[in-house]
């Protein structure tokens, strides 16, 4: 997973932040494929704690690449990012807790 999340998400850690359209695109796909993973409900696999615990280090992440974000087009895309995590780690809608 971090081998991953560094390949994906590495310019996050960058100040300032700027992610390009594709690196936009990857890192939204895989805020998806995390969400899915994470809300599976069978037990025979570590998957679903591993994709939901990765969610919560990259909403961390993304949280504190908004004020970082060199430009608007990025600031948005992180923004959506952290909506797309919270709706992935509570998809009911209910609050985290």
């Amino acid at each position: 997973m971090r081998d991953l999340h560094d390949g994906i998400c590495g310019e996050l850690d960058a100040a300032p932040t700027q992610v390009d359209l594709y690196r936009r695109n990857l890192q939204r796909v895989f805020v998806e494929l995390l969400g899915t993973q994470a809300n599976r409900t069978d037990t025979g696999s570590d998957l679903p704690a591993a994709a939901r615990a990765e969610l919560r280090r990259l909403l961390d992440l993304v949280k504190k690449s908004v004020d970082n974000a060199k430009d608007p087009v990025t600031r948005a895309h992180l923004e959506d990012l952290s909506a797309r995590i919270d709706r992935a780690l509570d998809p009911r809608g209910k609050g985290q807790g």
